[in-house]
C-alpha cells in the first residue's frame, strides 16, 4: 500500500488492524506521524524536534521495519 498525501493515517490503521493484536510495535507509528507532520509544518510556536525525538523515531522505525520482515519472511502477508 503507497499512501498519497495524507494517506498514512490509512495505512496505519490498516496496519494495525491487521497485525495490531499480535504484535504492538507499529502502535507508535501514529504518534511519530504526528510528530513528523507538526516538524514538516510547524508553526512559529512549535519547537522542532529534539535529538531524543530523532532517537525516537530512529528507533520505532527501525523495530517497525524488523517486524514487517519477519512478517514477509513469515509469509503471513506477501508482497504484491
Amino acid at each position: 500500500m503507497q499512501p498519497a498525501r495524507g494517506g498514512h493515517l490509512a495505512v496505519q490503521e490498516a496496519v494495525i488492524a491487521q497485525f495490531g493484536a499480535s504484535t504492538q510495535v507499529f502502535r507508535p507509528f501514529g504518534r511519530i506521524r504526528r510528530a513528523r507532520n507538526s516538524f514538516e509544518y510547524p508553526s512559529t510556536t512549535t519547537p522542532g524536534p529534539s535529538s531524543d525525538d530523532v532517537t525516537d523515531a530512529v528507533t520505532v522505525a527501525t523495530r517497525a521495519r524488523d517486524t514487517a520482515a519477519i512478517i514477509l519472511d513469515q509469509r503471513v502477508l506477501t508482497r504484491w
